[in-house]
C-alpha cells in the first residue's frame, strides 16, 4: 500500500485481511524514508534489516554528496506535472525535501513559501511557473510525451525555466 495515493485508504481494511499492511503515521507523504523503513521491517519481523538498509541508505547518500561537492547549497524544484497540472513538493517535513537535503540541495525561498494544499505539495498556476526561476535544478515528472510537450510550451516555461532549457526525459 502506498501512502501516497489518498484514495488508497479506503481499500485499507480489505488489504489488511490479507497481509500486513502498514500507513503513514503522522500524515500523507509527512513520515521521514527512515521511520517507514523500520515500520515496514517491523511489520515483517525484520527490525534489524531494515536497520542495515537504513544505514547503508545514509551512507551512501553522504558519499554522493561527497563526490559532487558542486551541489551543495544549490536550489532545487521537484513535482510532477500530470493532466495539465503541475505539483511541488514544498513542505519542509516532507521527505523528498530531506532526501534532497542530504545530498545539499535546498528549496529556494519562493519555492518553499507556497502554501501546501496537500500530502506536502501545491498545485502551481501556470501564470505563477516563473516562480521555477528560483531554482537551478528542477525535478519534473512527466506522464507521457505529450505532457512534456504540453508543460514545455507554456509561456513562463519556454521563455526562461531552468527545466525548458536543458530538459531531458532519460527514464521511459
Amino acid at each position: 500500500m502506498t501512502t501516497a495515493q489518498p484514495s488508497f485508504s479506503a481499500a485499507y481494511a480489505e488489504i489488511s485481511a490479507i497481509a500486513p499492511t502498514v500507513s503513514y503515521r503522522t500524515e500523507l507523504l509527512q513520515d521521514p524514508g527512515e521511520e517507514l523503513v523500520r515500520i515496514i521491517g517491523h511489520a515483517l519481523g525484520r527490525d534489524d534489516e531494515a536497520q542495515q538498509l537504513i544505514d547503508r541508505s545514509s551512507a551512501t547518500l553522504a558519499e554522493f554528496r561527497t563526490r559532487q561537492p558542486e551541489l551543495d547549497g544549490a536550489r532545487y524544484a521537484f513535482g510532477q506535472y500530470v493532466q495539465g497540472g503541475t505539483y511541488l513538493v514544498v513542505s519542509p517535513g516532507s521527505p523528498v525535501t530531506a532526501l534532497f537535503g542530504d545530498i545539499g540541495l535546498e528549496l529556494p525561498a519562493p519555492i518553499a513559501g507556497l502554501p501546501v494544499q496537500q500530502a506536502a505539495t501545491t498545485q502551481v498556476a501556470a501564470e505563477n511557473l516563473g516562480v521555477l526561476d528560483s531554482a537551478d535544478i528542477v525535478f519534473l515528472g512527466v506522464g507521457a510525451d505529450s505532457d512534456r510537450t504540453a508543460f514545455l510550451s507554456q509561456p513562463l516555461v519556454a521563455a526562461s525555466a531552468p527545466v525548458a532549457r536543458r530538459s531531458s526525459c532519460p527514464c521511459r
